[in-house]
């Protein structure tokens, strides 16, 4: 069994890890014992992860124990797509600081976590560290968390919009953010019309992936702005149905039937438009501060149509 695995994983391809999984596992279990090799098993756990089975990874793991220290970073980040950031943090953070890949899981895990000052940290420590990525995805990593803290009333170290920010849609989409959050909303339209025309230059797939958030951001905008008329055109054109996630979805959802609202609206109507509450799912579900005004949504729709707790 343990040619098969090996020749398996000679050949490994995107499209056979279910079937390296099945070797990992029947190799483990011809193990006197289920003793196997941490090699087997770390192997299992990387199928695992490839095949989008995250809870499963984290259950894999738990039943070795030495797999933890032999596999931390793979389980720190399993914990993370969990749904499960506060303990994928305290995992990676164990690891050697030399482990660039677990302060990597770390940072994003406290970022998901709402750790947000700590997180910052992290970022800005990989950036000085000059690695390849440190100009492109730290840069739209580290704007997210402060925007982040601007959205929390935290103090923020970036409070104006940079050149840099105008190079990337990422870049120029969380600078936008970051100006709603402080309220600058006329240079928020601004840079989000930026990232959507930067958005053009992907492909056709990734474009229609961005394009979605980019513009259900942009009618909120427009709406605070007392731009009606323009902000439900636009809704018009954003496929809600059609975006990543649930909470992209949802917000989506309420920023479009803000802009169709005839007058004061019909709460009955209005939460049959918003269809059921958003179905949390690792990490897929709302910041704490965006979770707030989504119950306030939900009060006032209650309150249009007289439910009242007993």
């Amino acid at each position: 069994m343990a040619s098969t695995l090996t020749s398996l994983l000679s050949r490994s391809t995107l499209e056979d890890h279910a079937e390296i999984l099945s070797a990992a596992q029947n190799s483990i279990a011809q193990t006197k014992g289920g003793t196997s090799d941490t090699t087997t098993q770390r192997t299992a756990v990387v199928a695992l992860l490839k095949l989008d089975r995250f809870a499963e990874a984290v259950a894999f793991v738990d039943t070795y124990p030495k797999l933890r220290d032999e596999a931390r970073l793979e389980y720190a980040y399993a914990l993370y797509k969990a749904g499960r950031p506060t303990e994928a943090a305290e995992i990676a953070a164990k690891g050697s600081d030399e482990e660039r890949g677990l302060r990597h899981v770390e940072a994003q895990s406290r970022y998901r976590a709402e750790e947000f000052v700590r997180a910052r940290e992290l970022y800005a420590e990989l950036s000085g560290e000059r690695e390849e990525d440190a100009d492109a995805d730290l840069r739209v990593n580290a704007g997210a968390t402060e925007v982040q803290l601007q959205f929390t009333g935290a103090p923020s170290k970036k409070r104006k919009v940079e050149r840099e920010d105008l190079e990337a849609f990422e870049t120029a989409y969380s600078a936008a953010c970051g100006c709603i959050a402080r309220n600058e909303l006329g240079q928020a339209e601004v840079l989000l019309k930026r990232a959507e025309a930067l958005a053009g230059d992907l492909s056709e797939a990734e474009r229609e992936a961005e394009i979605g958030p980019i513009r259900a951001q942009r009618v909120y905008v427009l709406l605070r702005l007392g731009k009606k008329g323009e902000a439900e055109a636009l809704a018009k054109e954003v496929k809600a149905e059609e975006l990543e996630d649930e909470t992209s979805i949802h917000v989506a959802r309420v920023n479009g039937m803000l802009a169709g609202r005839k007058g004061e609206g019909n709460a009955f109507l209005e939460e049959r438009m918003l269809g059921k509450e958003i179905e949390e799912d690792g990490t897929d579900k709302p910041f704490g501060y965006q979770k707030i005004v989504l119950n306030e949504n939900q009060f006032a729709l209650d309150l249009g149509m007289m439910k009242f707790g007993g």
